[in-house]
């Protein structure tokens, strides 16, 4: 057996699949760098979305002040029996 065509056939063969290998993967990073990146549109806050929007003060201070309400009452209730 020839080893030293065997030898050479084969370091042919990996040098092949290093370039093909090493073309893909620069593909693959030139790909990856040019990611469409869609920007989100934003719209302006006006008057009329916000209509909707409880403010976090008036939306905690509504249920505190009904839940402290029914509270006092209770107790009210309780120390007259």
């Amino acid at each position: 057996i020839n080893t030293t065509c065997f030898e050479i056939n084969l370091s042919f063969k990996f040098d092949q699949y290093s370039v093909i290998f090493t073309t893909v993967a620069l593909e693959l990073a030139s790909l990856t760098a040019k990611q469409y990146h869609p920007t989100p549109r934003l719209t302006p806050h006006h008057f009329s979305n916000m209509l909707g929007f409880f403010p976090s003060i008036i939306h905690r201070l509504t249920p505190k002040f009904g839940l402290t309400l029914g509270q006092t009452i209770a107790s009210q209730m309780l120390d007259q029996t």
